[in-house]
């Protein structure tokens, strides 16, 4: 009798510890959408290569002020579910504590821990403006005939008893609703359907009153799994046996999630586990910070070409006008001047939102740099509004040239560029010898899914050089005569584009390319093996500059 009472005692905390356990289906709900979404899949391989590309390159990183407009959908079929503004506000006020690592658990941490922890320097804040521009309080509550929700996105569609999404490239949409089998929440991650792209909180995790329960009630829930929106994995990587990666290098290896309080440091996989990361499973209580590896992993999808770029070109935060005036209209020919004179201060621009620039008296050309992640990879690049000669070009992320507009006067410049693949594109727009004005013009680019059929297409992209001014550049060629190869040597005063050329005798192009020069000595290293013995011209030259020289291949 008395072992079945104490088999029962066992079972019932065993079972009550079970239930009080954190529970997050994101990984679940990430590895379906892989295996049942192709996209899906495409998605997330070119966010993470977007990712580790960006990481590779960018050896400093400067972590920016971010505002993210959220919209919550509160879904309720008993009023006490229906949430007070006050437990909506103590969420948001939650979150911008946790990524600002202002909350107190910080002042707690081990020595080796707070040596990596970081402010992500983003923060939230609930809408003023609907997407059709109308007046909100960023609160939308919805009365359901469901008493409770799965993880299987019924909360995301109004047709199946909850509340549908609003533009998740403008906002972040956080349902909070009851949810089944003790989850406490899920999330999206970046790259999966727009009209399922958020956040779910049960009810009883959502805020630090009202309807939220120890031992989540101190709005981390929400922290964790707007982690997860934001591209951050599990701290052990949803492998329990020390092989996951989060790919975050500041977090320790760990062997699987940490639950509850723990009363003594846990350690795994040969490491102290950083159980008060937010990306672990431990109660809010001892949920603390996010590391500045995390910190940069987020940061990322904001950069130009990340996937949550756009959120910061998003008017929910403006307030909602009657009657909004059209944006960035050339009033009486001004507009802004920008420090985007050379390639890396490139003005990050979006499909459908024009820019209204001047080149500054002191510079020659202004760059640009926008990215395709999408399936919409045609892209359409005007200039308008001209008051003085401008031209444009447009290059990959390797300096390629792949299209060039040079319209005569201040006629309007225009470059199509189908079927591109994903990565970045900078698009160069330059004085034509020297022509001098502070006035504006409008860049514009736009983006459709169908590649773009203009008239004359070959005439927007055919090179039409003007004519080349008398300065030599200082340039140096060796070995010449050259057998394999020749090396190019030469100054410019600015970053610049320069063309290069190798002509036979008979006058016939055997080599060019588009080549972007530095401010001060550029070297360029041409392969010859695949030319034969003879005379050949080489010239380098752009609108301002040239040089060419006789190169002799003896082999």
């Amino acid at each position: 009798m008395r072992l079945g009472f104490y088999t029962l005692l066992v079972f019932i905390i065993v079972s009550w510890a079970a239930k009080a356990q954190r529970v997050c289906t994101t990984h679940d709900y990430h590895e379906i959408l892989l295996q049942e979404d192709i996209r899906y899949k495409n998605e997330r391989d070119i966010i993470e290569s977007f990712y580790e590309k960006q990481r590779s390159f960018k050896d400093e990183f400067n972590v920016k002020e971010i505002i993210i407009p959220v919209v919550v959908h509160v879904l309720y079929n008993l009023f006490e579910d229906s949430l007070s503004d006050a437990q909506i506000h103590s969420q948001i006020e939650a979150l911008n504590r946790d990524f600002s690592m202002m909350n107190e658990e910080v002042k707690k941490l081990p020595e080796e821990f707070a040596a990596v922890a970081a402010p992500t320097k983003i923060r939230f804040a609930l809408a003023r403006r609907t997407p059709e521009g109308q007046p909100t309080n960023g609160v939308v509550r919805k009365f359901t005939p469901r008493i409770s929700f799965s993880d299987k996105n019924d909360m995301k569609f109004s047709k199946k008893g909850g509340d549908d999404a609003w533009d998740p490239s403008q906002y972040l949409n956080i349902w909070v609703c009851r949810l089944q089998n003790n989850i406490l929440g899920y999330a999206q991650m970046p790259g999966g359907p727009k009209e399922t792209d958020g956040v779910v909180i049960n009810t009883s995790a959502f805020g630090t009153c009202g309807t939220a329960r120890a031992p989540y009630n101190l709005g981390r829930t929400a922290t964790h799994e707007i982690g997860h929106w934001l591209n951050l994995i599990h701290i052990w990587g949803d492998k329990e046996d020390c092989t996951g990666d989060d790919k975050v290098e500041d977090t320790p290896p760990q062997g699987g999630p940490n639950y509850g309080i723990p009363r003594q440091q846990p350690s795994s996989c040969g490491f102290n586990s950083m159980y008060m990361n937010f990306m672990d499973y431990t109660d809010d209580a001892a949920m603390a910070i996010f590391t500045a590896g995390q910190v940069r992993r987020m940061q990322m999808l904001f950069e130009p070409g990340g996937y949550r770029h756009g959120l910061l070109f998003s008017k929910g935060l403006l307030d909602a006008e009657v009657n909004p005036l059209p944006e960035n209209i050339v009033t009486q020919n001004s507009c802004l001047q920008i420090n985007n004179s050379s390639l890396k201060n490139a003005y990050a621009v979006e499909p459908n939102h024009p820019v209204y620039h001047s080149i500054t008296e002191k510079d020659r050309s202004n760059w640009y740099v926008f990215y395709n992640t999408r399936s919409e990879n045609n892209f359409l690049i005007t200039l308008h509004h001209l008051q003085i000669d401008l031209d444009i070009s447009v290059y990959d992320e390797e300096g390629v040239l792949l299209g060039r507009s040079q319209s005569a006067g201040n006629n309007n410049e225009i470059i199509v560029l189908n079927n591109a693949r994903p990565g970045n594109y900078y698009i160069k727009v330059y004085r034509y010898q020297g022509a001098t004005s502070n006035s504006c013009y409008e860049l514009h680019l736009q983006q459709n899914i169908k590649p773009y059929e203009i008239e004359n297409l070959n005439k927007s992209f055919a090179h039409n050089p003007k004519t080349l001014t008398e300065q030599t550049l200082q340039y140096k060629l060796y070995p010449n005569p050259a057998i394999h190869a020749v090396n190019v040597e030469f100054y410019s005063d600015e970053e610049n584009e320069f063309t290069i050329s190798l002509t036979d005798i008979t006058g016939k192009t055997v080599k060019q390319k588009a080549y972007i020069a530095q401010a001060g000595l550029n070297g360029l290293f041409l392969e010859l093996d695949d030319l034969q013995s003879g005379i050949y011209q080489l010239t380098a030259y752009n609108q301002e500059y040239w040089f060419r020289q006789t190169l002799l291949i003896n082999k």
